[in-house]
């Protein structure tokens, strides 16, 4: 049996947020920053965190595509939308994860995200997690 997810991916479903899935390009979104961002300091551009986001192994999708209209980058948009916001974006095109509510922030999410890519034995960052 598999372990159960972790709370905020539970309670952010029932509540009808948004939670990306497990493989897919927003979650590889999130882990990057995650991985990536310190919160406080200015955000990563998008085509910095394309290439990491696409480093993570989490989307089982190309972040490039597949050279149609839809990359990885086209769900941005659920991310940057919703109260709570995944993500924010900044000035200059940069890209950060929320902080507030803590205990629904983009943060939080993306650290769940990351527990969930590891069970999965998708993420490729070589931490160990839980």
């Amino acid at each position: 049996m598999k372990p159960r997810k972790p709370e905020i991916i539970i309670m952010r479903a029932r509540r009808n947020e948004y939670v990306p899935k497990i493989p897919s390009c927003n979650a590889a979104l999130m882990v990057a920053l995650h991985l990536h961002h310190i919160p406080g300091t200015q955000g990563l551009a998008k085509e910095r965190l394309m290439v990491l986001a696409e480093e993570t192994g989490v989307s089982k999708d190309s972040m490039s595509g597949d050279g149609g209209f839809y990359d990885g980058w086209s769900g941005m948009k659920d991310l940057l939308r919703g109260d709570p916001a995944l993500v924010k974006r900044e000035k200059g095109q940069k890209f950060s994860l929320t902080t507030q509510p803590p205990e629904s922030s983009g943060v939080a999410v993306a650290n769940a995200l990351h527990i969930l890519a590891h069970r999965e034995g998708l993420c490729t960052c070589g931490n160990t997690l839980e």
